[in-house]
């Protein structure tokens, strides 16, 4: 069942009106001499008079005593069915004194695990939009996170507090930084306690964006602990500074940590954005008169649904369409206030991307989440989980590309990009009546060999947690057999582009300038923050290189603090291109990297507007006796399919757009 309006019109006026009332359970509780009594279920209750409540969230997954399925709507069956499982109830609560209250007065609760019923589509979607309000109004927004596996949580908050304190009191520098936590690891057990406190899955969901962007103020509890929001912050910048990557890489779960520590800092990123711009944010009006004000005066387009679904693509949700709805609500755009999607559970995945893009195009977006769309980007999930009813240039927020998007920012203040292979024309798309894409660009190149590798094996042949096992102490040892894949795919990688007469860019040079364009290929020639990238990187290459080939010889490789600050490194170069793509060779002589499941013939287009080159295939279809014909549109042109961004090592600053005259509107499925 769907309870969309009809038109935009509606749904304008649906969002606009505000919400001075919800229809969202809440629990009001009584502590007794022995246990809570829940008084009532207040279903409809009004945001601005309504008495001071918390919202309580918890991960339920991880918990094997707690089996309620209990709903917002006030039916005698569903309020029998929560008293009696009080016993589970009642212990389930005990556990967190922050919801205690004293014998005298009520408290109100929201807990999203109770309060919402998950099991109706209908109610989950309306309980979905209601989130942001709920946790706006709420008094406090209170999270409780579960040790990981049955860790313990001995020493993770004592250290932030530690952190804390050392930073804000003395301001040190990285390399201090680095020592402290040398000191910890050395002294103390908490460095581990740290590493798995931020490994915990619990920051890796979708949910938790909103429930702190929203929520003010926000108090997690880790297992019995409190921990600060604004200190546990501050530890994950310290966690991410660069002389505390070899410990990171050093641990088992380093990797998991320092992702979700940089998750972290974009979740304070967008946090703050809503607090210098808190008049721009829908859910913080109610008032309709004010709301389309306040969206008049907008000054830009602060936080754009392209930029939140870049931002956190590889947050995790049990429901993938929940990596689209869970953001909706965090809008702040001039160009487009009001999303013209909204939760709706009866949609498929597949109907849902395909939304989702045409609202983006309608946003002038869609050159900014070009980098998602494609069929032959390899994903982390595999082959196996990708959409195979969206069209080629629909987005795929699903299962996003196992590689670093190249169509970045150069910071986050910054609207400009590292690349600008046709960013001096202004973009030209059209949505076709037979839901085909007609984008302005140019053909420009056709490729004639693709280095080794495909989308089931070796996609993250560029990785290093591909190169490492986990031993159950902690640390980790690296494997001998994957060094020397990796040694063995470098260099049929290094042979292929080795083929070239010449490389790109000009002037034609020898082998050693081939080298040189190779690695500068593999890293997107750019940095962190900056392109191109200096010589330096030139020369940690050839170390890894040559500490690469002295331990494909060794029967055992060992994990020194050379090699694991080197690879450490020189890894994170990798990741900013090579990973999840492999090298190609065109017919003009330029060298690049491409997505998985490029093959020889694929061309190389140009489109107007767009940061990066692209790589796009003709498109076939068989007829009643299997024979193949190109697919053509209704103006007999040829039809495309895209395969994905590409990196192009000459290209990359608009070497081969030329002028407006000579592109053409190019049609794809």
């Amino acid at each position: 069942m769907e309870h969309r309006p009809t038109s935009d019109n509606e749904s304008t006026q649906r969002v606009a009106t505000g919400r001075n009332w919800l229809d969202s359970a809440l629990l009001q509780l009584q502590y007794g001499p022995w246990s809570y009594t829940i008084l009532k279920i207040c279903t409809s209750w009004d945001l601005v008079a309504a008495v001071g409540f918390n919202c309580c969230t918890f991960d339920l997954s991880t918990r094997t005593d707690f089996h309620l399925s209990v709903t917002g709507a006030a039916s005698t069956s569903h309020l029998l069915h929560l008293i009696m499982s009080t016993y589970a109830y009642y212990d389930f609560i005990q556990g967190f004194p922050f919801v205690r209250t004293s014998w005298w007065h009520s408290r109100y609760v929201w807990i999203d695990a109770v309060c919402i019923n998950q099991e109706d589509q209908v109610e989950k979607a309306e309980q979905v939009d209601c989130m942001r309000y709920i946790y706006s109004r709420a008094t406090v927004v209170r999270v409780q996170i579960d040790p990981y596996m049955g860790e313990g949580t001995y020493g993770a908050a004592s250290l932030i507090r530690k952190i804390a304190w050392f930073i804000y009191d003395f301001n040190p520098s990285s390399s201090e930084l680095g020592t402290f936590f040398q000191w910890e690891k050395d002294s103390w057990n908490r460095w581990s306690a740290l590493v798995d406190f931020f490994a915990n899955p619990w920051f890796s969901r979708v949910w938790i964006i909103q429930e702190v962007v929203c929520g003010s103020p926000v108090r997690v509890t880790y297992g019995t602990e409190f921990i600060n929001w604004y200190s546990m912050e501050t530890a994950a910048d310290a966690l991410l500074q660069p002389a505390c990557k070899d410990l990171l890489l050093h641990h088992a779960r380093g990797a998991e940590a320092k992702k979700h520590a940089t998750a972290l800092q974009k979740i304070a990123h967008t946090k703050q954005l809503h607090h210098d711009n808190f008049a721009y944010a829908p859910y913080m009006h109610t008032d309709p008169d004010l709301r389309a004000l306040f969206s008049v005066s907008l000054p830009s387009r602060v936080l754009p649904l392209s930029t939140l679904l870049s931002t956190y693509c590889r947050s995790q949700a049990t429901d993938s369409r929940d990596k689209i709805y869970a953001l909706l609500g965090l809008v702040i755009d001039s160009a487009l206030s009001y999303p013209s999607i909204w939760p709706d559970y009866g949609q498929s995945l597949d109907k849902l991307m395909n939304l989702t893009t045409h609202h983006l195009i309608s946003a002038r977006s869609y050159m900014d989440i070009i980098s998602f769309v494609g069929n032959g980007n390899a994903t982390a999930h595999g082959e196996e989980h990708q959409l195979k009813s969206i069209q080629s240039w629909v987005a795929n927020w699903a299962y996003p590309p196992l590689g670093m998007p190249l169509n970045g920012r150069l910071s986050s203040q910054s609207g400009r990009t590292f690349y600008k292979a046709a960013t001096h024309f202004s973009h030209e798309l059209k949505i076709e009546e037979d839901d085909k894409l007609s984008i302005r660009g140019k053909l420009f190149d056709y490729i004639i060999d693709v280095g080794p590798g495909d989308s089931s094996d070796g996609a993250d042949i560029w990785s290093w947690e591909r190169l490492i096992k986990k031993n159950p102490d902690g640390t980790v040892v690296l494997i001998a057999d994957r060094i020397k894949k990796l040694l063995d795919h470098h260099d049929k990688s290094l042979e292929l582009v080795s083929r070239l007469e010449k490389a790109k860019p000009r002037p034609q040079g020898d082998s050693d300038r081939i080298r040189e364009c190779f690695w500068r290929t593999l890293v997107g020639d750019r940095s962190h923050s900056r392109r191109p990238a200096i010589s330096e990187v030139g020369i940690m290459y050839d170390a890894w290189l040559a500490e690469l080939r002295v331990l494909a010889t060794s029967p055992s490789p060992q994990i020194t603090a050379h090699v694991l600050r080197l690879f450490a490194t020189w890894f994170e170069q990798l990741e900013y291109c090579a990973l999840g793509r492999k090298i190609c060779i065109t017919n003009k002589g330029f060298m690049g990297m491409v997505p998985m499941r490029t093959r020889a013939g694929d061309l190389v287009a140009l489109f107007h507007g767009a940061a990066v080159p692209f790589v796009i295939r003709q498109a076939f279809s068989a007829d009643a006796e299997g024979r193949q014909h190109a697919v053509k549109s209704k103006g007999n042109t040829d039809v495309y399919e895209m395969v994905g961004e590409c990196y192009m090592h000459g290209l990359m600053d608009g070497e081969g757009i030329g002028r407006p005259q000579t592109s053409d509107l190019l049609c794809f499925q």
